[in-house]
């Protein structure tokens, strides 16, 4: 017998598993769970491929259930730059919003290796129709996203780059032994903030200058978090002069 929301679905590695029970579909009906997985299955992404794109009429959007990895969630503008959304990580549902608003121009890419859980979006469609045991908490969820998506992009209108780099830095900063590193690298920085890459090399020089980050060979190490997450709040700091 498998965890609890996930009994009798054969298919889903134990990781997969544990990524469901933390996710927001935790506590549907067993039935409907195993109804939502059948069919699914599980997929490997490397880093800086897209997740979800621009669809086309009549396709089958993806919806992704994060297992392990971070992925970013972006707009694109009509002169091709970018504004991210929001980050996904472990036990988040991505592709939620394209798939019950007919036209909406979402994009996804892996920043890390990304192990997931594709579903089935026509099925969830159809099982949402039924079932408001599944509807009312996707509902929910997406409601959640709105208001997460709405925070990053009023920080990233009112807050000025050095605070939006600061706290995308924090976003995306991966656990290791020997610290918290980013592995992006400054194009994709730009990218996340809506700048471009010698604007951010610049800030980033002067965060190392304050001795805030370093680089190392697999990224940057973030040497004082606490310091970049005050930085990140737009409030002036100890590196910051007052207005």
């Amino acid at each position: 017998m498998g965890p609890a929301g996930v009994t009798g679905v054969t298919g889903l590695t134990q990781q997969a598993a544990r990524a469901w029970n933390d996710c927001f579909l935790a506590g549907l009906p067993v039935a409907i769970s195993e109804r939502l997985l059948d069919g699914a299955r599980e997929v490997r992404i490397e880093p800086a491929d897209l997740m979800l794109r621009r669809q086309g009429p009549g396709s089958d959007a993806s919806v992704y259930l994060i297992v392990e990895g971070l992925v970013r969630i972006y707009l694109v503008g009509p002169d091709g730059r970018q504004a991210t959304v929001r980050y996904a990580t472990d036990g988040d549902v991505i592709g939620l919003p394209p798939l019950l608003v007919s036209g909406m121009d979402i994009w996804a890419e892996a920043v890390t290796e990304v192990c997931a859980v594709r579903l089935s979006s026509r099925r969830l469609v159809a099982l949402a129709e039924k079932h408001v045991e599944l509807a009312w908490p996707t509902a929910l969820y997406v409601a959640q996203q709105l208001a997460s998506t709405n925070d990053v992009l009023a920080a990233d209108i009112f807050l000025p780059v050095r605070a939006r780099l600061a706290r995308h830095l924090l976003d995306l900063a991966q656990r290791h032994p020997d610290g918290l590193l980013v592995p992006a690298r400054h194009k994709h920085l730009a990218d996340a903030i809506g700048s471009v890459r010698e604007v951010v090399s610049r800030e980033m020089k002067r965060f190392a200058d304050e001795r805030l980050v370093s680089r190392i060979d697999s990224g940057t190490k973030l040497e004082d978090p606490a310091e970049l997450h005050r930085i990140s709040t737009g409030e002036p700091t100890q590196h910051t002069a007052p207005r």
